[in-house]
């Protein structure tokens, strides 16, 4: 299957980049992978070959899905990062989460996170666009705690 091909490149990159360090690792972005409590219960869906192949790539640390993490009480709630109305004005019969930001490391840590669909006043061929992407941006507030190493990489400006 060619998403888990991709996501196994990706894993790949990760392990080859991080080689072994302490450093913090974040990965983000729009994996097509439905993250649905649904899902995430089902050991043989995407997310959890996402989730399982990533954290292999940063062993023995983890990911935190950083959604997850700022929103144990109620994950479903607003999670959706694909609008839920379709071309024709219904409405999907669920939210669809498929944009992600994964946090590894014990320095950051995810405080809170945000969905914004930015609307947008531009015309295209006449019409209005509505919003800036047909993905929510996800706007999260990571804790970073202060170490030597932490304080080495802010001064070297890497």
């Amino acid at each position: 299957q060619a998403r888990r091909a991709q996501i196994e490149e990706l894993a790949s990159f990760i392990r080859r980049e991080v080689n072994g360090g302490a450093n913090p690792v974040l990965v983000l972005g729009d994996f097509n992978v439905r993250g649905s409590r649904v899902d995430r219960q089902d050991p043989g869906s995407d997310y959890h070959f996402l989730l399982r192949t990533l954290n292999a790539a940063v062993a023995p640390r983890r990911f935190a899905d950083a959604w997850l993490a700022t929103h144990a009480d109620d994950p479903e709630t607003d999670s959706g990062t694909k609008p839920r109305a379709l071309p024709d004005g219904t409405l999907r019969p669920h939210e669809e989460r498929i944009d992600y930001l994964f946090l590894a490391g014990t320095v950051a840590t995810p405080r809170s996170m945000r969905i914004d669909f930015f609307a947008s006043d531009l015309m295209v061929d006449g019409a209005p666009l509505g919003h800036l992407s047909d993905h929510a941006a996800l706007l999260t507030e990571i804790s970073w705690r202060s170490t030597p190493e932490a304080a080495r990489i802010a001064a070297s400006g890497r």
